[in-house]
């Protein structure tokens, strides 16, 4: 009895070790080499850096030939590359080049002393080539960062930023992950594909219908009608669940799903927004801003980002603002119905017009706050919506208003001069628009 436990236990751990050798088998083989930049190799690191976050991908069974000491990095050529990547099986290989960093120094004078800054700027450019030595693409990243001397950037922090945003747009343009399920008819989609594909939590899928035949009934001409966008919202090794962030699947119908980039949102919304002016007369005090909202977000489950231009309108006052938010998207009915939360900062300037003839510009002042928001948002197609919001804000009133006279002179504005010396913007806010998915 005990032997036959031993064997099973055996047999068990050889199925598993054999199903793990031919799902590396199957993804094909890659590897990274320096390529000389005016005489000079790139630093070893680098081309580990590369290499590692190709491996941690799981699209490629990555090959380190320099740490396995079969090439020599000191010594490498390029023109060895063609005799190398038969040798070492290599069905891909990326040779990468970083040209040398760029410094500039510059002085300015604040106050009394005098201050210089430096700049450095630092790029790595990738060439990826199939096994045979055909290019499959090129890629070149930049990226800098300036400080206050005697401090001085960080090039190694630049260049592992670079490194690791390079891989990434090669991966979503060269070796975008493709997965195929079965759609259901539910709000998640099971997809049998996992980390072990590359597929990631919060990755975007673009979906088609898949057909192995010309269509014969209505009921396969209606399959092949699935389309949309998919999100990862939980994911496994071998298993994922998705969720439709727009388009239509038809249950049982075949998908091929190809990773995306992240879609965005573009909204133009009418709002209105109470305020309350000092002095005016008491059936007058209170008025109503009229506000045209140009609104850019992303649009995806879970954590969303965006940033919006305000212009606002009101008898003798006109506003324009830009505020910064985030927050959480929920699904309400998948994928045709949406809250999103946000919250955020707000940034307005107010111009106000002035009464004297002896004033040359209008009164001017600046409020900023936070805000609180929730937005019902309706996709009845597979790009144009609908949305309503409403919101609070807390923040400062306008109590300070900024002329300038015939003289040339910037100054505070008199209370005779202006048609209110105070704002105060009410907690409320509400909004209604279209918008536009972009994907």
């Amino acid at each position: 009895m005990l032997s036959r436990i031993y064997a099973g236990f055996l047999l068990s751990i050889f199925i598993l070790i054999s199903l793990t050798e031919s799902s590396e088998l199957n993804r094909p083989r890659i590897a990274v080499f320096p390529r000389s930049d005016q005489g000079e190799l790139p630093p070893e690191w680098i081309i580990n850096r590369i290499s590692e976050k190709l491996s941690e991908s799981g699209r490629f069974e990555v090959v380190f030939p320099f740490s396995d000491s079969e090439v020599d990095y000191e010594n490498f050529n390029l023109s060895e590359l063609l005799e190398i990547a038969p040798e070492l099986n290599l069905d891909l290989y990326v040779s990468i080049a970083v040209p040398g960093s760029i410094t500039i120094d510059r002085t300015e004078i604040e106050g009394d002393t005098v201050v210089t800054y430096r700049k450095i700027a630092v790029s790595i450019r990738a060439w990826y080539f199939s096994g045979g030595g055909s290019t499959m693409g090129r890629f070149e990243r930049y990226l800098s960062d300036e400080i206050r001397m005697p401090g001085t950037p960080d090039e190694t922090y630049l260049l592992e930023s670079v490194a690791d945003e390079l891989v990434l747009a090669s991966l979503q343009e060269i070796f975008p992950v493709e997965v195929h399920f079965e759609a259901s008819g539910g709000n998640l989609q099971h997809i049998q594909a996992g980390t072990e594909v590359g597929l990631e939590r919060g990755m975007v899928l673009s979906l088609v219908a898949r057909s192995t035949s010309l269509p014969t009934d209505p009921e396969e001409y209606e399959a092949i009608r699935s389309h949309g966008i998919l999100q990862i919202t939980d994911i496994g090794r071998e298993q994922s669940i998705g969720r439709l962030i727009s388009g239509y699947l038809v249950p049982g119908g075949d998908i091929i799903a190809v990773e995306h980039g992240r879609p965005a949102l573009v909204s133009i919304g009418y709002g209105i927004i109470p305020f309350e002016i000092d002095p005016g007369e008491d059936e007058n005090r209170h008025r109503l801003l009229n506000t045209i909202e140009i609104d850019v977000a992303t649009f995806r489950w879970g954590m969303n980002f965006g940033g919006k231009a305000t212009y606002g309108l009101a008898e003798h006052l006109s506003t324009l603002g830009i505020s910064f938010y985030c927050g959480p998207r929920f699904p309400l009915k998948t994928p045709s119905m949406a809250l999103r939360l946000s919250g955020g900062l707000d940034f307005v300037f107010l111009m106000q017009e002035v009464r004297s003839v002896y004033l040359i510009s209008n009164a001017n002042t600046v409020t900023f706050g936070g805000s609180l928001g929730a937005s019902l948002e309706i996709l009845p197609s597979d790009h144009f919506g609908l949305l309503v919001s409403a919101g609070g804000y807390l923040g400062t009133k306008a109590d300070s208003w900024n002329v300038q006279d015939i003289n040339g002179n910037n100054r505070d504005a008199l209370p005779y001069e202006i048609y209110f010396t105070e704002f105060k913007r009410s907690p409320f806010v509400f909004k209604a628009g279209l918008f536009y998915l972009i994907y």
